[in-house]
């Protein structure tokens, strides 16, 4: 870990392996757009410029289309969303060990803006971590949904499909909640 970037006073950036046009992020916003597509028909259809006996809705809808794509991008949102949380928790036990190994080596008192960079980076990256927390639980959330409604094999827990939806909108509007009174700016995103 290098010190000197921390001597700007703006928290260091993660570090990512992979760069953003990687096959797996063009995949996601491939999947991402299509849902959105497919959320804006439903909305038409909601608001009666598309019927139900229409031919997009028709191959979108009844043949289960959406949920496959919506469920094949949750899979992937999650994964990357496990990874970026592996890789956060990852930076941030080296930077704890990074402040514990140079209080440790210096007998003398660490500066008092030193301690507070490394203070203000820890308060950064633990934010990162809370969000991924809430990406990973929203997409499981949401993956759970969509498996109830396209694998039949959960047609026994389908009782519990209201309760799940409750929780899914309670977590997200708990997420804004805390998001608005914190004042939080997703910095990992």
């Amino acid at each position: 870990m290098d010190i000197d970037k921390l001597s700007t006073g703006k928290p260091t950036s993660i570090p990512k392996k992979c760069s953003p046009t990687s096959i797996e992020d063009f995949l996601i916003s491939f999947f991402e757009s299509l849902t959105s597509i497919f959320d804006q028909v439903y909305f038409l259809k909601t608001i009666g410029l598309i019927k139900e006996s229409s031919f997009i809705y028709r191959k979108l809808y009844k043949s289960q289309t959406s949920l496959k794509v919506w469920f094949v991008s949750l899979c992937l949102n999650l994964k990357k969303s496990l990874t970026k949380l592996y890789k956060i928790v990852r930076f941030r036990r080296k930077l704890l060990a990074e402040m514990n190994k140079l209080s440790n080596a210096q007998k003398i008192a660490l500066d008092p803006d030193l301690i507070a960079k490394f203070h203000k980076q820890l308060k950064y990256i633990n934010k990162g971590i809370c969000d991924c927390l809430w990406d990973v639980l929203d997409h499981s959330i949401y993956l759970l949904l969509i498996s109830f409604d396209l694998f039949s094999l959960f047609k026994k827990f389908k009782k519990y499909e209201k309760h799940v939806e409750r929780m899914a909108t309670g977590i997200n509007l708990l997420r804004f909640c805390l998001s608005v009174k914190s004042g939080w700016d997703t910095p990992f995103i």
